[in-house]
């Protein structure tokens, strides 16, 4: 099983157009994902629920196989996720507001 961190995307996501709504202090998420479905994750896809229309993929180049985790840091916040499986599955997990430095995503097949 493969683990990634990529951390080279904090200064993509801190971009004004990726931010989410200002708070009193900014703060980091690593938001790791594990692939439980079966199918090749292509595209994993973060958006602010504050600003719907900035979309970032977070895997970048990588794809993410059945069985492996990635760990990326994202702005915390009200976030939206969706993975997109080389097969055309999306699966969806919406309106994250996080209490904490650490979300995970587990993506099952139904």
């Amino acid at each position: 099983m493969r683990i990634f961190v990529l951390t080279a995307l904090v200064a993509l996501l801190t971009l004004p157009g990726f931010a989410p709504a200002p708070t009193d202090e900014a703060r980091d998420l690593n938001f790791t994902v594990i692939n439980q479905t079966g199918y090749t994750i292509e595209y994993i896809y973060a958006s602010w629920c504050t600003q719907p229309g900035n979309v970032v993929d977070v895997l970048g180049d990588y794809v993410l196989e059945a069985g492996e985790r990635i760990t990326v840091v994202v702005n915390a916040g009200c976030v939206n996720f969706r993975a997109i499986t080389v097969e055309g599955y999306e699966f969806y997990d919406g309106g994250i507001v996080t209490n904490s430095d650490v979300y995970t995503w587990t993506v099952r097949s139904r």
